[in-house]
């Protein structure tokens, strides 16, 4: 299991080289889990919402008992962000979740929202353009001399070799501990 993995590597591994180790798998989870998300085919409905919320407890309680909570929390707190923004229903609910996600994370573009938007259930075709249109001026009112506000993780960026399913929904929540295994594999110790 992948508890006993990081058990076993804290033996061998200086303990703030471990932390910093277990810092860069959840890095690298979130980053998985974005891109994932922002790659699917399928619709987001309430129990893609749902699955979510849980995913986002599941890596919360794992990495809690590695690193800070406050570390866990700030790192993960995009999902929590990203959920918020795939559940919005009016234009004004999507624009102050984009703007808060802009507050901490500047280098999230627009086409995060238009890609979320374009994968829910029910939201008109004009309606969406509007909340795309919308962020998208959010985001240039952003940016100092074309580039984000200040430095932040890289959430965003897109990555060449997707190591999940498909569809988040075929995966069920206690593999979502899987993407950290993925993760931590991709990483030099």
């Amino acid at each position: 299991m992948l508890h006993n993995k990081f058990a076993e590597s804290s033996l061998y591994i200086e303990e703030r080289s471990f932390r910093r180790f277990v810092e860069a798998c959840l890095e690298e989870t979130v980053v998985v889990y974005v891109d994932h998300l922002l790659t699917q085919r399928n619709y987001i409905k309430e129990e893609t919402i749902e699955r979510m919320r849980l995913d986002e407890e599941v890596i919360l309680d794992f990495f809690r008992e590695y690193i800070s909570v406050s570390k866990v929390e700030n790192r993960v707190r995009i999902l929590s962000d990203l959920r918020e923004l795939a559940s919005a229903e009016s234009l004004d609910t999507f624009t102050l979740i984009y703007t808060n996600i802009l507050e901490h994370q500047p280098d999230c573009p627009p086409e995060v929202v238009e890609k979320l938007v374009g994968l829910r259930e029910g939201i008109p075709r004009k309606d969406a353009k509007e909340v795309v249109q919308e962020c998208k001026e959010i985001y240039e009112n952003s940016l100092v001399g074309g580039n984000p506000l200040k430095a932040a993780t890289k959430h965003f960026s897109s990555n060449p070799h997707p190591v999940v399913p498909p569809n988040m929904d075929d995966m069920p929540s206690h593999d979502i501990l899987t993407l950290v295994g993925l993760a931590s594999s991709n990483l030099a110790l």
